[in-house]
């Protein structure tokens, strides 16, 4: 959104197009992780810009919603709930593909504190040579992985997708440049943000974006590089791990 609409949008009067924007704007947000699946399946890699569509648009949701905000508007209800999930007392175990969720999410749980230390010694070290801006917005890019990570699990919010959304909304733009230029380093880091996706690939716009975007990013990477293989061991283990619970579970 440039700088004028948004001006414009937070000096417009009428509360019901503040509503029916915000409301658009997520709509279009689940419409492009949709369409996402649907490229995916018709040979669109992480290399052309279509497989970015859903995350300027999610981007564009929270900027949306902070012009509302700082224009000093009321937020619908729904919204509220929606933007900023509250936290339920405990978590549903009726179905059974809760059980392989919440076992997949003990997993990251488990290995969180391992990735980030992994992720940040080799910001220090492999990825020195980067432009300061570049490890800035990396190291960035993993500290928020990492707390997300951690709401994710602790909190037990109505909405897991939100809560892992904001990774996606909240990096630096110096970040996503770095994923639409292919960089290796970012690609690293997305996959590691992937294994949260795993968990509500159950929701049919979001399908198998985790496991196919983790696929594409091991192959990318150690195609180019073969000492990344070790930055990669966690998102290779949930394939692993989601396709063996998927078979106990059944």
């Amino acid at each position: 959104m440039s700088r004028q609409k948004l001006q414009d949008f937070q000096e417009g009067q009428n509360p019901q197009d503040q509503d029916s924007i915000l409301a658009c704007s997520k709509l279009l947000c689940v419409l492009a992780f949709a369409f996402f699946g649907s490229h995916r399946q018709n040979g669109t890699t992480l290399a052309d810009p279509a497989a970015w569509t859903w995350l300027h648009l999610l981007r564009g949701v929270k900027t949306s919603y902070i012009a509302i905000i700082e224009a000093g508007r009321p937020v619908d209800e729904i919204f509220l709930k929606s933007m900023a999930p509250r936290v339920c007392s405990h978590r549903s175990t009726s179905q059974r593909n809760v059980r392989s969720k919440d076992l997949c999410l003990s997993f990251i749980q488990q290995s969180r504190q391992e990735v980030h230390d992994a992720l940040r010694s080799t910001l220090h070290q492999k990825w020195s040579p980067l432009e300061d801006q570049e490890i800035e917005d990396l190291g960035a890019a993993i500290d928020l992985l990492y707390h997300v990570s951690e709401r994710a699990y602790s909190q037990q919010p109505q909405s897991l997708l939100h809560i892992i959304c904001t990774w996606a909304a909240d990096v630096p733009r110096g970040f996503v440049d770095m994923l639409e230029g292919g960089s290796l380093a970012a690609l690293v880091v997305y996959a590691h943000w992937l294994m949260l996706m795993v968990l509500v690939e159950d929701l049919w716009w979001v399908a198998d974006m985790g496991r196919a975007g983790i696929r594409e990013i091991i192959a990318v990477c150690l195609d180019a590089d073969r000492e990344l293989r070790s930055l990669l061991i966690c998102p290779q283990r949930m394939l692993d791990f989601v396709r063996e619970t998927a078979n106990n579970v059944s």
